[in-house]
């Protein structure tokens, strides 16, 4: 066997090992890219619930508020907090999209990373303001809701509407950072952990 053959079949051997490299390559990338997809979709699920549960929650308040829109005392606060509930469907609805519109296969890595990234800053961004909001939503709606529903008038026991209050908030305040923390932390940190494999394994 000459020099030309031991190159030619250098060359060969060198392309076969070239096409298996971009074979395991692809099969890696569409493979954390699936898991990607699947990671993110119960947080995208969650927030196309929020934005149903929620918005209905609005209609309701709103329209127990114009019926009893002459007692100014359960109108008002019904139709601010129907106000900060169409906040919080606007937020949902925001990161809904976000996450919805993220193309797992077609663009970069680094765009897919910019992407994920992005989702990560509007989720910390709004969890700050739904915090925030959730004891004043509920201050302002419970006494329609209450008046409607239970035929009870909170006003006039102060004490059961502070703890009603403190008690949704609290609670409402916890099922905030735990679905936050499992659903949205660890599954975004996983993503971008799977993307970060992507890049080291193709470089």
């Amino acid at each position: 066997m000459d020099f030309s053959d031991i190159e030619a079949k250098w060359k060969e051997h060198s392309e076969d090992l070239e096409e298996q490299l971009i074979f395991n390559a692809r099969a890696v990338r569409g493979d954390k890219l699936q898991q990607s997809e699947k990671e993110l979709f119960l947080p995208l699920l969650h927030e196309i619930v929020n934005v149903v549960v929620i918005t209905a929650t609005v209609i309701v308040v709103a329209i127990f508020s114009l019926i009893h829109l002459q007692e100014l005392r359960y109108s008002i606060p019904g139709l601010f907090g129907s106000g900060i509930g169409l906040v919080y469907v606007f937020y949902a609805a925001a990161k809904a999209i976000r996450m919805g519109k993220v193309d797992y296969y077609n663009p970069s890595i680094v765009v897919i990373q910019k992407n994920i990234a992005s989702i990560k800053l509007l989720v910390l961004k709004y969890r700050k303001l739904e915090l925030a909001l959730l004891p004043i939503f509920i201050l302002l709606i419970s006494p329609i809701l209450f008046k409607v529903i239970q035929k009870r008038d909170l006003y006039a026991d102060l004490q059961f509407y502070l703890f009603e209050v403190l008690f949704a908030a609290g609670f409402g305040i916890l099922g905030i950072y735990l679905v936050n923390k499992y659903l949205y932390d660890q599954r975004i940190k996983k993503v971008l952990l799977f993307v970060e494999e992507i890049k080291e394994f193709e470089s």
